[in-house]
Formats: C-alpha cells, structure tokens, sequence
C-alpha cells in the first residue's frame, strides 16, 4: 500500500508538471493520486485476504477505489468553488466510465 501510495504521488505529481501546472496543483494531484495508491493497494490486499487472490474481484476493487476517490476529489473542487457544477458532473460521468471501462477490460483480459 505504501508503495501504491509512493507511485501514485510521484506519477501523480510528475505528469501535472510535465503539462504545464504549477508547483501547487501539482502536488494536489500527487496527493490524490497517492491517495488512490495507497487506499487501492489496502483494498486489494484486505479483499484478497478475506476472499482469495482474484484477478476479477482485484480489478474491480481498484475500479471503485478510484472512482470514489476521484469522485470525492471532485466535489471537493465544487465545493471550493474551483469547479462548476456542470464540470463536476462532466468529471464524475469519465470516472464512472472510466472506472467501467477498466473494470470490463481486466475482466475480459
């Protein structure tokens, strides 16, 4: 998990400054994306403890993982008045199919 944490903040992180953020949007996107490391990563580990190891059943805990860390990122930025309400619900509606589309595609891989 904390490695997935580590990953997720370098990566996270590092792309917003390779397009151009500044130094302090930047680390907001580390943050929630080592977020989602570290929470994926526990997730992933507690289900395959308590349920066996499972591909399927792992892709579909990170799928939810992410959209529900995203997705709380996102009313965050709404809250705090840095998105609008019509960018919320554009932002939630590509988690939701991103989320699926990736839950579908590890299933089917």
């Amino acid at each position: 998990a904390a490695l997935g944490g580590v990953f997720g903040f370098v990566f996270g992180a590092g792309g917003a400054l390779l397009e151009g953020e500044d130094l302090e949007d930047a680390a907001k996107e580390g943050v929630k994306d080592g977020a989602f490391g570290a929470i994926a990563g526990v997730a992933e580990s507690q289900v395959a403890k308590r349920f066996g190891s499972s591909i399927v059943r792992s892709n579909f805990v990170v799928g939810v993982v992410f959209f529900s860390v995203s997705a709380l990122w996102d009313v965050e930025q709404w809250a705090t008045h840095h998105k609008t309400a019509v960018e919320l619900r554009q932002a939630l509606a590509q988690e939701a199919a991103g989320a699926a589309g990736g839950i579908a595609g590890g299933i089917a891989a």
